[in-house]
């Protein structure tokens, strides 16, 4: 069975620590804020207390870990929900409280769960529940606002938030490519970027930001994330199409062999353009055919061994295989000498889940697309370049 993923759009107040308490839920796999069910489908912070939009906090959640009742238990804990337009020091219609829904079933959850909070109050709660109409993604600036600054404003008590349950941070890691969404990623893989720049006629990485780490996080597919290369919910507005049509056949069954005297090269032509494949000597199918000399060989190789989509593998004559021994981990690439950002380098045998609930082959180095054009998806197939995609 896959990962069962639904959404809910909570609206509590102040956006800011509505967002951090439920980034903290075991089960939460990923959140935004933006502005939801107003009078206009576009608006900005400075515009809601005119379109009437109410600041919202996107949930996507995990209904095999946690439920809606739990989801909307937690969201009682954290508003009164008996106050109109105002939650903490917050007041107007902005800072109104509501549960917006996509699903239709989920009314009868959402009216019961209402109904039985009721009896704990003597005035009537005001939360308003209504299907959603839309949601405009928040400025990237507002995203993840308490996570980049630690010290800002919060109405709510972050203390009373639930702590994860440190077995969590035991699992083994794991890529899930979610139906037209993100990719989550769990089991506290580390996330680094990397800058791929050139010296001499090769190239190298440099270190890019640092960026937040995480148990679980979500990673952009659709190329349209504000806050890159994290998902902001971008893929339901753009109405995001990401099929999977990547070939399922294992790379022994893909890739082609070239063959010489002392080394042969593997090539399953499923290029990302990183360019890891050239170096001073040559490129790696004229060091492998020359692979007679020791240098050129060696060169053969490091070519082969640090091309980060998988296309290249080098085999010496008894069936070997050389690889890097990476550790578990992902790298946002930028390449600025083409002026776009590159994909996800996945290293370190990382077991990625089709959305269809099924596995690809596992292997220790391939590079997922993020900027959401691919015609191989889920996999990196360069486009990146041709359409100048950048996460900036």
């Amino acid at each position: 069975m896959g990962t069962q993923l639904k959404n809910v759009y909570l609206a509590g107040g102040c956006f800011w620590g509505v967002q951090e308490y439920f980034s903290r839920i075991d089960g939460v796999v990923e959140t935004s804020v933006g502005y939801a069910n107003g009078a206009s489908e576009k608006t900005s912070y400075y515009d809601i207390a005119k379109t009437g939009h109410s600041e919202t906090v996107f949930v996507r959640y995990d209904s095999d870990k946690v439920s809606l009742e739990t989801i909307l238990t937690y969201y009682f804990n954290i508003i009164d929900p008996t106050s109109k337009d105002r939650q903490g020091n917050d007041r107007g219609t902005q800072y109104r409280t509501g549960v917006y829904y996509t699903d239709a079933e989920d009314l009868d959850t959402i009216t019961a769960f209402i109904e039985k909070e009721q009896h704990k109050h003597k005035k009537p709660i005001v939360v308003e529940v209504q299907p959603l109409a839309h949601y405009v993604v928040a400025e990237g600036y507002h995203q993840d606002y308490l996570k980049k600054n630690p010290g800002g404003y919060c109405h709510i008590d972050l203390s009373s938030a639930p702590k994860l349950p440190v077995e969590k941070s035991h699992r083994d890691p794991k890529i899930k490519i979610t139906k037209d969404g993100p990719y989550i990623v769990t089991g506290g893989v580390p996330l680094t970027e990397q800058v791929i720049v050139p010296m001499g006629e090769g190239y190298v990485y440099d270190a890019g930001r640092i960026l937040p780490q995480a148990e679980t996080y979500a990673l952009c597919r659709c190329g349209k994330s504000m806050t890159a290369p994290f998902c902001d919910g971008a893929h339901e507005k753009s109405k995001f199409h990401g099929k999977e049509v990547a070939s399922r056949a294992d790379y022994e069954a893909r890739a082609t062999v070239m063959v010489s005297k002392n080394l042969d090269l593997l090539d399953d032509n499923r290029c990302a353009y990183a360019r890891f494949c050239h170096r001073e000597e040559g490129n790696v199918w004229e060091l492998t055919e020359s692979s007679g000399n020791p240098l050129f060989r060696k060169e053969a190789i490091i070519a082969a061994s640090e091309c980060p989509s998988g296309r290249l593998v080098a085999r010496d004559k008894e069936g070997n295989d050389f690889e890097i021994e990476y550790e578990p981990s992902i790298d946002a690439l930028q390449d600025p000498e083409c002026r776009a950002s590159g994909g996800l380098f996945v290293k370190g045998k990382i077991p990625i889940e089709s959305a269809d609930g099924t596995l690809y082959e596992l292997r220790n180095r391939v590079v997922l697309c993020r900027c959401g054009r691919s015609s191989n998806m889920p996999f990196c197939d360069a486009t990146h370049v041709e359409i100048r995609y950048s996460d900036k």
